[in-house]
């Protein structure tokens, strides 16, 4: 019995101690921490964005996966480049691996840079599906590049050139 008075009298003093020591919370401001996107957007810039990936988005939900991988390029050595031919085909077919597709909307939309963003696209895979309760869907990201005065869409890869990490740090 005196064990575990003792026991409950040092959780007691070890807890006080713990509080005590503990330093005030003070949040940090919001520009501490997001990183400020590296150059300037214009309301057009969202707008051609959003163009192309709402045409992207309603070709994907018709299927027509032919006329989706027409309109993705691909970052190289510092230039943009349409698919080749056997990337067209790569991509069309791990794509018709989706039987059907209900719906396809736009789930996030972050600018960071020329050549690191992130658009988010939620499709809904299941006939019972729940576009908006996420149920029966898959989510894959396109990342909008800004090269030259036009911006053009590649699929999301981490290890392309010019994409970081933004959560790395």
């Amino acid at each position: 019995m005196k064990n575990k008075s003792l026991l409950v009298v040092m959780g007691v003093a070890l807890l006080m101690c713990a509080c005590s020591s503990k330093k005030d919370y003070k949040p940090r401001d919001v520009d501490d921490m997001l990183r400020p996107a590296t150059m300037t957007y214009t309301g057009q810039d969202s707008a051609n964005i959003m163009a192309l990936v709402n045409e992207y988005a309603g070709l994907f939900e018709q299927r027509d996966f032919d006329a989706c991988s027409q309109l993705l390029y691909k970052l190289q050595n510092d230039s943009i480049r349409q698919l080749t031919e056997p990337e067209k085909q790569g991509f069309k077919q791990a794509m018709n691996i989706f039987s059907k597709v209900y719906a396809v909307r736009t789930t996030s939309f972050i600018l960071r840079s020329d050549k690191n963003n992130d658009v988010k696209l939620t499709v809904q895979i299941d006939e019972n599906g729940d576009i908006d309760k996420n149920i029966g869907t898959i989510s894959f990201s396109l990342n909008p590049v800004y090269k030259d005065g036009n911006w053009y869409l590649t699929v999301l890869d981490k290890y392309a050139e010019g994409v970081e990490n933004i959560y790395e740090n």
